[in-house]
């Protein structure tokens, strides 16, 4: 079994390529789908339980008005113990999105018959038996367990991605005479009433295997889950939001290196069956090391992985052009808006209003400064 860094988080790829996110808008309709108008969005930061590093884990931009629910999930019995739930929402609307944990497992085949506890694990993994492809992965492993009122709704489209899994190939963590790699990708949409009206969620997974055939075991994980809600038929509307979620979204490396760190020592000491006062002070001493070069040049490489993906899944990520912020950094902003502002308290507004400013609107509580387009 592989322990990667790529593979220990969710890769953001959930929100770099599917984000279903629509802005604070005027005259809003389809359930909180972005119309003609302004565009706002607010910064956000996810942070962790105090009770494990209490560091902030991730940030970006999500639409301003709109709630986040959920962040990291601990199971210390998982050899990836922390992933990401994270669920926004407009609370006036049907829209919504979600991002699912990732899933990790190990099959035998000489475990083909045997009676196995749900919730039994082998080296963190838990034990089961592989689905037939990325749909069967989907709606068993994570429907079932996240979803289930989804189990009756209708299924109206499966399609297989073949561009983002040859993409997510690629960048799989490989090594290891004799091991054989696969990856799918797939979007299923289902259909159901919510509140009286017709809705549609759309639902992306990467399913993966590595298989070692001269030791007759295989790994296997669901990666990258997540879903967008919106009005039946009128998903199509929020696409540019998706990308502006996507390329703004980042991971803290303070809080990835301890994490990762914490992973790859714990699966190193129970390899090595070291005893528990040994390994939890190694753990511990490991947890506290320096960002090393090695690790930032690793981090680095990550999220041009995740670039590489959500570029090859979202045709749409032509929509966007980066602009500049005050902090110096950069964020994707949708190109059919022409003009856009920061303000003090970190939220953006675009329009396409010449004579629109910020700073004179009695709407506004906070002081605005114009965003400079920035070329590639």
């Amino acid at each position: 079994m592989r322990i990667s860094r790529r593979s220990i988080f969710p890769m953001i790829i959930c929100v770099a390529a599917m984000v279903t996110i629509a802005p604070t808008l005027h005259g809003q309709n389809n359930g909180g789908n972005p119309q003609q108008g302004q565009l706002r969005f607010q910064r956000f930061v996810i942070k962790d339980d105090p009770n494990y590093t209490g560091l902030d884990v991730c940030g970006g931009l999500m639409p301003a008005g709109w709630t986040k629910e959920g962040g990291v999930e601990w199971d210390l019995r998982d050899d990836r113990p922390a992933q990401l739930h994270v669920h926004f929402s407009n609370p006036h609307g049907v829209a919504a999105y979600d991002m699912y944990p990732n899933q990790f497992f190990y099959w035998n085949g000489r475990l083909e018959g045997k009676s196995i506890s749900p919730e039994y694990r082998y080296i963190g993994a838990l034990v089961r038996k592989p689905p037939a492809d990325q749909f069967e992965a989907l709606e068993q492993f994570v429907i079932a367990r996240y979803r289930p009122e989804l189990a009756q709704a209708r299924v109206v489209e499966k399609m297989k991605l073949p561009d983002a899994a040859k993409v997510a190939f690629e960048t799989m963590p490989k090594g290891g005479a004799g091991v054989y790699y696969s990856a799918a990708v797939g979007r299923e949409t289902f259909e159901y009433e919510m509140n009286g009206r017709m809705v549609q969620e759309e639902f992306f997974v990467t399913f993966e295997t590595e298989v070692n055939q001269r030791l007759g075991y295989m790994g296997w994980q669901i990666l990258n889950v997540n879903s967008t809600r919106g009005l039946k038929g009128r998903l199509g509307e929020l696409n540019i939001l998706r990308a502006v979620m996507a390329k703004s979204f980042r991971m803290n490396i303070e809080w990835y290196t301890k994490i990762t760190n914490f992973v790859i020592m714990r699966h190193k000491m129970t390899l090595d069956q070291l005893q528990q006062q040994e390994r939890q002070r190694e753990i511990l001493m490991h947890m506290q090391q320096e960002i090393n070069d090695q690790e930032r040049k690793e981090f680095e490489q990550h999220w041009a992985d995740e670039d590489r993906q959500s570029d090859q899944q979202a045709d749409y990520m032509r929509e966007v052009s980066p602009w500049r912020t005050s902090d110096g950094g950069t964020v994707k902003l949708p190109n059919e808006y022409g003009r856009a502002w920061e303000g003090a308290d970190g939220e953006i507004i675009m329009t396409n209003d010449g004579g629109y400013d910020p700073n004179t609107d009695p709407n506004t509580n906070t002081r605005w400064t114009p965003m400079e387009q920035k070329g590639y």
